[in-house]
């Protein structure tokens, strides 16, 4: 007879180790001016209007789908800070799902 597996370790969501919490992610959205930092994709100026006043939404474009995201420059898994705003940049979707742990 087989041995039980054992469940796997717990590992909080993607998103919710990436994004520190809302001041933090809009100021590093305005120091970077809504932009991608590896494309230069910049979303729809009524979506970022949309942003500002409630930052509940992430600025996006309808029309291709794509999302600006909050990512660490040096990854945490090789040692980056987790809430530190000179450890983040604003990648889009695309930059960001190509970029890994790199």
């Amino acid at each position: 007879m087989r041995p039980p597996k054992t469940p796997p370790p717990y590992r909080p969501s993607l998103n919710f180790r990436l994004l520190a919490d809302r001041a933090l992610r809009r100021a590093v959205f305005i120091r970077d001016d809504f932009t991608c930092r590896w494309c230069g994709w910049i979303p729809p100026e009524d979506k970022i209007s949309e942003f500002l006043e409630d930052d509940r939404f992430t600025p996006l474009c309808w029309y291709s789908r794509r999302h600006l995201h909050v990512d660490h420059v040096v990854p945490r898994c090789r040692g980056g800070q987790l809430r530190e705003i000179g450890n983040l940049q604003t990648l889009c979707d695309s930059c960001n799902s190509g970029k890994g742990g790199r």
